[in-house]
């Protein structure tokens, strides 16, 4: 019951077209990740679809960073 009741919480909270997902807080499409973000490997998708497409809660993102950004951030690289 307590399940039930906690999915339907959930479905009140997501949004119900694409440009509310991008505008959103909480929630993100594989589909709307920019070029330097990706999935953490243990993130996991909700168990509600958006046409077929999983949705993951933001805080599950990760900021990547290339050779340059790095070094715009003063850090040094080592490579092996």
């Amino acid at each position: 019951m307590e399940d039930e009741q906690a999915i339907e919480l959930e479905k009140k909270d997501i949004p119900q077209n694409p440009r509310e997902f991008r505008y959103s807080r909480h929630y993100i499409l594989p589909s709307m990740l920019r070029k330097y973000q990706a999935f953490f490997p243990e993130a996991r998708p909700l168990d509600i679809k958006f046409h077929e497409e999983p949705i993951y809660e933001k805080k599950a993102v990760c900021e990547l960073h290339s050779k340059a950004r790095w070094r715009r951030y003063l850090f040094m690289l080592l490579i092996d």
